[in-house]
């Protein structure tokens, strides 16, 4: 399709979800461009014209992974954004108001990472959408490959309750989590 907002980027994520509620897929592109890291929401009018939606609270992120998934039980599309802001990286949950509007939910238990892959799924069998972060934990004096799952209590409030002992991203340019998706209908995953 010629004639799209968007910018081009690298070290980039994308994700594909209704985040206002009018039954058409919106897009979120996070990445780097050739002057800044940027995350931009665009609204679809349901024909493929795409809007960049203004006054999000998204930090501009590279090497970075994005993920959609309803956290706190309300029927719309929540998000979560990883990746490299400076030196460090960041992993950052917003709830959705169900009109494209996000709020950012502070005080999760989430280390920020980059080189990151994400994923939702009900890994516990409570019906409400749990999460599994994979990717580089950089301190000032230290960096660290990590695969943690966090449950979720169906509203929104995560908790660590055990590493993964063998870390599924070992050296971050061979993850492969990326290729995982969970098929709650099914009750399996696929790869």
């Amino acid at each position: 399709m010629s004639g799209t907002p968007f910018d081009g980027v690298d070290k980039c994520s994308i994700a594909f979800a209704d985040v206002d509620g009018d039954n058409d897929n919106d897009v979120l592109i996070t990445g780097l461009t050739k002057i800044s890291r940027i995350s931009k929401l665009y609204t679809n009018d349901g024909s493929g014209t795409f809007t960049e939606m203004s006054g999000t609270p998204f930090d501009g992120v590279a090497f970075s992974s994005i993920a959609f998934a309803d956290v706190d039980g309300d029927n719309d599309n929540d998000l979560l954004i990883t990746g490299q802001i400076g030196s460090a990286g960041i992993a950052k949950l917003f709830t959705n108001d169900g009109d494209g509007t996000f709020v950012e939910m502070t005080d999760t238990p989430f280390d920020g990472v980059l080189f990151s892959y994400i994923a939702f799924a009900d890994v516990d069998g409570d019906n409400d959408n749990d999460l599994l972060i994979t990717g580089l934990k950089r301190t000032n004096t230290s960096e660290t490959q990590i695969s943690k799952l966090y449950t979720n209590d169906g509203g929104g409030e995560f908790t660590y309750p055990y590493a993964i002992p063998n870390p599924i991203c070992a050296i971050p340019s061979h993850c492969k989590i990326r290729y995982l998706a969970f098929s709650i209908e099914q009750g399996r995953h696929m790869s």
